[in-house]
């Protein structure tokens, strides 16, 4: 399944890239948010998006006009996972 996620920051910071890198699992607060939705032809996919898994390109071309489903992300709630 394909997400998209909106970060929300009250006053904290963004998950490190380091974090991302390794792969860490973090334990998050999320929020249906269908107002935010986008077609899949419509995702936005920027320069370090092979971070989470390389066939996602191919995934979202191959049925552009799915909607891929958003989520806000609440990261003041944020934590790694134990």
């Amino acid at each position: 399944m394909m997400a998209r996620l909106v970060d929300t920051y009250s006053s904290g910071k963004p998950i490190r890239r380091a974090l991302l890198v390794d792969h860490a699992a973090f334990k998050m607060k999320l929020r249906r948010d269908p107002s935010c939705d986008v077609l899949q032809s419509e995702f936005f996919l920027g320069p370090l998006s092979e971070i989470f898994d390389p066939g996602v390109p191919e995934k979202l071309r191959s049925q552009p006009s799915e909607s891929v489903h958003c989520y806000t992300v609440d990261h003041d709630a944020t934590r790694l996972a134990k």
